[in-house]
């Protein structure tokens, strides 16, 4: 696991940071079936003045030597960051899948790794995050339970004896259902229990990597089904496992590359992550209102009918969404 012990609250100007990229997101994904209206939008983002994108540079950290670099990236025009990408063979980046291996850098994370030893004489991991898209985990920590991180903020407190590890089976057929699967259990809560069945409300950090790969429906992986399952476990099919391969070094110099310019491309996750989790506030936005409308109903206010209609079109409109959540299942 990775100590949150050092993050700092979030201020008023983080605040209304956050806001403001939410309200971003949530023009994006309303016009995103649009075709037509999703490239006016495009180019509306790609026409923002240097004063407009001196501010979103500003709220997203860029440093100021990237700035120039960030203006060009964010209009579409060709700079450093776009050329270099274009050199990455599509074997040299991180796929949906993935798993990340790590040790966290704090005492309790070397304590975690000491325990697991007589599980795994070879155990060297205290945490486990599942690559979402090529630039987007999924992991559960303490305090925060799971949640969508960019890659490089999953390695920033770190040992460098990180490892990649891909299950040989997944391919690009498997793509959409990973991000509907790693979207599936954002903020449930971080909980260790003694449990051999994967748990429904709650996950820790191998955990959650089990119920992913469960949800894939893909056989055959050697990750533990009927016993607790721990990061050593996945040291084990990193060391042991032929269905597994160590991509280490094929992804390490792509890994490298978004670390250099880390803002930049947070800024990109930035928008997948609260676009997402807009969709999950959608869902807890119509409970709500079917909660208001029940009591309406109870004080003569609402006719039952009506409430039926209004929860029918809701129940219609979830089961068309790409994205269903642990938190809002019947």
């Amino acid at each position: 696991m990775i100590d949150t012990s050092n993050r700092k609250p979030n201020n008023i100007y983080t605040q209304l940071a956050e806001h403001a990229r939410n309200v971003a997101a949530a023009d994006i994904f309303r016009v995103m079936n649009s075709e037509i209206e999703s490239e006016a939008l495009l180019n509306k983002i790609r026409g923002s003045s240097d004063q407009e994108l001196n501010f979103l540079a500003k709220v997203a950290n860029i440093p100021e030597e990237q700035l120039a670099v960030y203006k060009d990236f964010v209009r579409g025009n060709d700079n450093e960051v776009t050329q270099e990408l274009a050199k990455f063979n599509v074997n040299k980046i991180l796929r949906p899948g993935d798993i990340i291996l790590m040790t966290g850098v704090s005492t309790q994370s070397k304590i975690l790794v000491a325990s697991q030893k007589p599980v795994y004489f070879k155990a060297v991991s205290s945490h486990v995050a599942i690559v979402q898209s090529e630039l987007v985990c999924v992991d559960a920590i303490p305090k925060v339970g799971v949640s969508m991180r960019s890659v490089m903020d999953v390695l920033a407190d770190v040992e460098p004896n990180w490892r990649v590890i891909r299950f040989n089976e997944v391919n690009e057929t498997h793509y959409d259902n990973i991000l509907k699967a790693c979207a599936f259990y954002l903020m449930q809560p971080y909980k260790i229990k003694p449990k051999k069945n994967p748990g429904k409300n709650f996950s820790y950090c191998s955990e959650l990597a089990r119920k992913i790969f469960l949800d894939l429906k893909i056989k055959n992986t050697g990750i533990p089904n009927n016993t607790i399952v721990k990061p050593c476990n996945f040291d084990r099919l990193a060391d042991k496992e032929n269905n597994w391969i160590d991509v280490t070094n094929d992804v390490r110099d792509f890994i490298v590359f978004c670390q250099k310019y880390k803002a930049i491309f947070n800024s990109m996750c930035k928008l997948q992550i609260d676009g997402i989790k807009l969709n999950q506030s959608r869902y807890k936005e119509r409970r709500e209102l079917l909660k208001t409308c029940r009591e309406k109903v109870s004080k003569g206010l609402l006719s039952k009918e009506k409430y039926i209609e209004i929860e029918q079109h809701f129940e219609k409109l979830e089961s068309t969404m790409t994205f269903q959540f642990w938190n809002y299942q019947k």
